[in-house]
Parts: C-alpha cells; sequence; structure tokens
C-alpha cells in the first residue's frame, strides 16, 4: 500500500514548525507589550472570584520564557512551562525527523489518543490549579 500525502497531511507535517513560530511571535509580542507600557490581559475569574484560575500566571510565564528564565517561567505557571518546553521539544523532534528522515509523529499522535493521556492532562490542570492556588500571589 502506497502512502500518498494529502492536504491535510502536509499541513500537519508543518504543525511544530507553526507551533514554534507562533510561540515565538508570542514572545515578542509579549516583551514589545511590556516595554511599550501596553495594559496586559486580566482573568476575568480572578477578577471576578479573588481566586486564580488554572491558567492564571501563563502571560508573566511566557514572559519569563522571553527572558529565558527558566526558574520563574515554572514558578508562574507550572503548566504553561510545560507546554512551552513540550512544544520546543515537538519542534526538535519535527528538526530531527526532517534532517533524519525518520518519522516520530506516528508514534506520538498515538500517544496522545489514547484516554489516559486526556486524564493525565485533566490531572495536570488540576494539580497547576492547586498549586497556583497555593503559591500565586492575591
Amino acid at each position: 500500500m502506497r502512502f500518498v500525502a494529502t492536504e491535510t497531511t502536509q499541513r500537519r507535517s508543518y504543525a511544530p514548525l507553526i507551533a514554534i513560530g507562533s510561540l515565538v511571535v508570542v514572545l515578542v509580542a509579549l516583551r514589545l507589550a511590556v516595554a511599550w507600557r501596553l495594559p496586559l490581559p486580566f482573568c476575568g475569574f480572578k477578577k471576578l472570584t479573588g481566586l486564580p484560575c488554572p491558567f492564571c500566571g501563563s502571560l508573566r510565564s511566557l514572559l519569563a520564557w522571553s527572558h529565558l528564565d527558566l526558574a520563574a517561567a515554572f514558578t508562574w505557571n507550572p503548566l504553561a512551562f510545560l507546554v512551552c518546553l513540550g512544544g520546543a521539544v515537538w519542534f526538535a523532534a519535527w528538526l530531527g525527523a526532517v534532517w533524519f528522515q525518520k518519522s516520530w509523529a506516528a508514534a506520538l499522535e498515538g500517544l496522545l489518543a489514547r484516554k489516559s493521556s486526556k486524564l493525565i492532562l485533566a490531572a495536570l490542570v488540576v494539580l497547576n490549579w492547586v498549586y497556583l492556588l497555593a503559591c500565586l500571589p492575591r
């Protein structure tokens, strides 16, 4: 059976490049927003309840990433830190696959499609929220 690349598979093959490019654009935009003293978005959940949402601190984590301050990035929001780290690893794996003509994408997609992966992700969001409730300044 011969594999024929469709538009969807071709687009998917560039997904890591698009993801890392988007992350770089967000990091640059965030650095410029801070440098130009533009107002950053606020968390509606925190404004309403006084408690951080599971994603509070993500912008500060991204800003720390833009300064390559990984300890601060992890401290502000561990889940955002892990998402950025995962994106970087995904991009590195994609580059390795392109350079060495090996495909790791199918194995990764199979792993992520499992129900246990979704449960682990949900548990990570809950654990992140507990951490933020305990550690983020109010």
